[in-house]
């Protein structure tokens, strides 16, 4: 980077000092910012490291200083170097590999300063159109440039709590309505006795104050386990990609949201009952004593609410198939059999191989390890599947179709790779034939191209034998020579890219991954490997030997953590419906205790109070045709007579689903024979009581008739 990078992003080193303008002369380049993360791990914090010289790339440089543990940017980054270009490479306009940071000035919108781009490329296109013709600068915030590929992951998270808040708040209004319904009496007695709404809202509240403390406390500790659950999800090989993954923690922002929630939750709920109260009329409710039903306006109140508990259940249905999709993008390397996939990476330093000697250590290491026992292939490749870093879209001309505009000129990806990767990574040949160690620096340039490549380019035709060029028009023409299958090298790219693939002995490259196919578990292969990277070279710095199942799962890792955390969204979904539509059915089944004995002491069965509590929760109206649609129904089919003798109020139940589980545990709990049995019991006995003594008062009344009707003498 140029050496006012850090001063545009307003950072400055913990240790150290910047880079300053000098240090981005050629010559006077060799000059390195180290992050803390690495200075951590590969010096052990040594403060001394500031000041003296390290090894990178075989080059000797000059450690100035060590950015804050907080500065990530670019995202991964480990060492900074100062961009030393010489004239040449300064003159260079068909070089597209730099990126620009730039600080808006102060009253200047994002669109302004694009159109300030715009003029710019337009004015630069006319000026070289040969290698500015057509191209145009696009500018994003560096905030956006950080969330474009974790933001939509994130988001889904905050939707998926959404949907949680959102049940939880339909549940918690399902069971304040019940509480009131339950408490109309105390509520009656209160307001007769002269209680004041202000005197009930101040009772209320601290009630509700009560409880919303005590969940505020257990969500917070709640949040603070799971928010560190999640940090340390991600391993640090892939954390460090994630801007801002280390900061995620539970600060005084997110304590003071609780607290200002718990607090309107529980003003909101003693508003609420203070307004439940002022509607009670004290006179009817003290005379009925509670043993009525409901009226029809708690029916009105209770029952959409059932609707809404059973739709948002329904909806389980939704994350149930988000999980399954992420469980299906967790299988998308299945096939390259990472178990048995030794992984490292080499980079060879510029000032002790040439590119003659680059393409000899290859042979020699392809040829090297090969030749280990139980080892079936040896690839190399320039980015292997599950990096979690997309290839690089580079321009190339078709022959027959040359474009004067390079804007106009089409895209592919490029990977540089030795024969043998494809039956590492078990990608087979469709057409043509594959690369071989024939295809050597003297001989004519050859590709193999994927799949979606050739079906893009030439649809109704064979891509064998085509000829495309990569770059300049002085670049050498490459014949296509085989066709093989796609593979999906990241698990967030929709499909398969268009890949043409060149070997390494006609372009070689200094950094490569390499791929050992082994018979066993390949973390038995890291020292025969090493052994052999120390006799080629024993001063080359090599990552780590890896099985390749460490760079799958740090891959799939966001996805598995989503996965679990959607699957955790899921499961309190359905702990709070379940209570929700338990609460409301088990009330609906309370109200009716008393008709329910009053049915059984007249000679209804025991199965009967049970049909009479569907009916109860299926009234005419926008509710009985929610409960039609899962499998409730009046007047169909075979009948359960509520009432013997009675035939004009039947209930099919036919097949309840899952949503209505809750609700058929709440009817059977709610009217079980053996309380009903005790309540008939008590109400048969007082009515043989009211009848023997309604028989009484009437054969009384007729004695004392005819007594008065008889004539005196």
């Amino acid at each position: 980077m140029s050496a006012n990078f850090f001063d545009l992003l307003g950072a400055k080193p913990e240790q150290g000092r910047p880079f300053v303008t000098g240090d981005a002369e050629p010559g006077h380049d060799n000059v390195l910012l180290l992050s803390h993360n690495f200075w951590q791990r590969r010096f052990g914090g040594d403060p001394n490291v500031v000041g003296s010289a390290i090894t990178i790339d075989g080059h000797n440089a000059t450690v100035l200083g060590i950015m804050p543990r907080k500065f990530n940017y670019p995202a991964g980054a480990e060492v900074w170097k100062p961009l030393a270009m010489s004239p040449e490479a300064a003159a260079n306009r068909a070089k597209e590999t730099e990126w620009a940071v730039a600080r808006l000035a102060p009253g200047i919108s994002l669109n302004e300063a694009q159109a300030v781009l715009d003029a710019a490329a337009a004015r630069l296109g006319r000026d070289y159109p040969s290698t500015n013709a057509g191209r145009s600068f696009s500018s994003q915030r560096l905030r956006e440039e950080q969330w474009s590929e974790t933001g939509p992951l994130l988001l889904m998270l905050q939707a998926g709590a959404s949907f949680v808040l959102l049940l939880a708040c339909a549940n918690l209004g399902v069971l304040v309505l019940i509480r009131l319904l339950g408490r109309q009496r105390e509520l009656a007695i209160r307001t007769a006795l002269g209680a004041s709404p202000w005197r009930l809202m101040r009772l209320f509240v601290s009630e509700a104050l009560l409880f919303c403390a005590a969940a505020g406390a257990a969500a917070v500790a709640a949040s603070l386990w799971c928010v560190e659950l999640i940090r340390t999800s991600l391993s640090p090989n892939y954390s460090r990609w994630v801007a801002g993954w280390d900061n995620i923690r539970v600060d005084g922002n997110v304590l003071a949201a609780a607290l200002v929630a718990v607090t309107f939750v529980a003003l909101l709920l003693g508003i609420t009952a203070v307004l439940h109260a002022a509607r009670i009329d004290s006179y009817p409710t003290l005379k009925e004593g509670g043993r009525a039903g409901s009226s029809r306006r708690h029916h009105v109140l209770r029952n959409p609410l059932v609707v809404v508990q059973i739709m948002l259940a329904v909806l389980l249905v939704g994350a149930g198939l988000v999980v399954a999709g992420f469980q299906r993008l967790q299988n998308v390397f299945a096939a390259l059999d990472a178990v048995h996939v030794l992984r490292f990476e080499i980079s060879l330093p510029e000032s002790r191989y040439t590119l003659p000697q680059i393409t000899q250590f290859y042979d020699r290491l392809q040829t090297d390890l090969a030749s280990l026992p139980g080892v079936s292939g040896a690839g190399m490749i320039t980015n292997n599947p599950a990096s979690n870093v997309p290839n690089r879209q580079e321009q190339f001309t078709i022959v027959g179709r040359e474009s004067q505009r390079a804007a106009q000129m089409p895209v592919a990806e490029r990977q540089t790779v030795n024969p043998a990767i494809f039956s590492v990574l078990r990608i087979p040949l469709l057409d043509g034939r594959l690369l071989a160690p024939t295809d050597g620096a003297n001989s004519p340039t050859v590709a193999v191209v994927s799949h979606a490549f050739a079906q893009r380019y030439w649809p109704n035709s064979s891509a064998i034998g085509q000829r495309i060029r990569f770059g300049a028009s002085d670049a050498l023409w490459i014949t296509i020579v085989g066709v093989v299958g796609d593979i999906q090298l990241n698990w967030f790219e929709p499909l398969p890219g268009a890949v043409v693939y060149v070997p390494y002995t006609q372009a070689p490259l200094r950094s490569m991954k390499i791929l050992v196919r082994t018979a066993g578990d390949a973390a038995e292969y890291r020292v025969p490997a090493r052994h052999v990277l120390t006799q080629l070279d024993p001063l080359l710095a090599t990552g780590e030997l890896d099985p390749y199942t460490v760079e799958v799962n740090d891959s799939l890792a966001p996805l598995r953590m989503i996965g679990l955390l959607m699957l955790g969204f899921g499961t309190v979904v359905l702990v709070l419906s379940g209570v929700g539509i338990y609460g409301v059915v088990g009330h609906a089944v309370a109200e009716g205790t008393h008709e329910f004995g009053v049915r059984m002491a007249l000679g209804c069965p025991a199965r009967c109070p049970r049909a009479s509590n569907w009916a109860r929760l299926a009234p005419d109206g926008p509710g009985t045709r929610a409960w039609q649609h899962f499998g409730v129904r009046r007047g169909e089919g075979s009948s359960i007579d509520a009432v013997p003798g009675r035939h004009d109020e039947s209930v099919d139940v036919r097949r309840v689903h899952f949503p209505v589980a809750p609700g058929s545990i709440g009817c059977g709990v709610g009217s079980r024979p053996s309380r009903l049995r005790s309540r008939s019991h008590r109400l048969e006995h007082l009515f043989r009581r009211r009848v023997r003594k309604s028989t009484s008062v009437t054969q009384q009344l007729q004695r004392d008739s005819t007594a008065t009707s008889r004539p005196a003498f």
